[in-house]
């Protein structure tokens, strides 16, 4: 039997989703193009690993973050962060001063590719939420390896080397800016949480992502 038009859920694409999906994108190209050409520069321990502490820190603390403000400003703010401390890189140079660096643009991005994901499927009807997020998780893919072409392919450039993922999460902040996120009640929330940071059937496919990029981390 045929369904109604009432019954059928919109279309996925819509204005805000497709600005959801633009700073997605640009957030994952704006910070790998900085962190790639910075490991390729020798400083993969100073910034691979505060990188990832960082992103750790702010996970227990992103469902009640998410609770308690907007959801859009916890996607513009610290994307504000990581373009700010990717110029902040460019006046980096000592191993520690790198080391804070990446330490707060973990934090930063942490945050905004956890309000992404949420985002990209509050935007859009129910029935698309499914859709939503691997479209989304899709592009923010795409981000991160047009990313780290772009990034490498500038670091010849020397000092202008940063106006490339600059411009990007330039662009990318307005995007989240323009996006417009109906308000929702806070809940009550713990402010620190593993419900939404720690799964345990996520467990074992996590590990095994991270078994292949340990192994492609290796081969390059």
């Amino acid at each position: 039997m045929r369904r109604s038009s009432i019954d059928a859920a919109p279309a996925l694409l819509s204005r805000n989703f497709a600005l959801v999906c633009v700073a997605g994108f640009l957030l994952y190209a704006s910070a790998y193009a900085v962190l790639l050409p910075l490991m390729r520069s020798g400083l993969a321990l100073e910034v691979c690993l505060p990188f990832l502490l960082g992103m750790q820190v702010v996970g227990p603390f992103h469902a009640w973050l998410a609770d308690r403000f907007r959801r859009k400003h916890l996607l513009v703010y610290p994307f504000m962060g990581v373009l700010l401390v990717s110029v902040g890189y460019a006046y980096a140079s000592t191993p520690p001063q790198y080391a804070a660096l990446a330490l707060v643009q973990g934090m930063c991005f942490g945050l905004a590719a956890s309000a992404g994901i949420t985002l990209s499927i509050d935007v859009v009807h129910t029935g698309r939420r499914t859709r939503a997020n691997m479209v989304y998780a899709f592009l923010t893919r795409l981000g991160m390896a047009a990313g780290s072409v772009v990034g490498l392919w500038v670091m010849p450039l020397q000092t202008y080397h940063w106006l490339a993922p600059v411009v990007a999460g330039a662009a990318g902040v307005l995007a989240a800016a323009w996006m417009y996120v109906p308000f929702r009640a806070p809940i009550g929330l713990p402010v620190m949480s593993t419900d939404r940071y720690v799964s345990g059937r996520a467990v074992f496919p996590a590990f095994n992502v991270g078994l292949l990029a340990l192994a492609c981390g290796v081969w390059t």
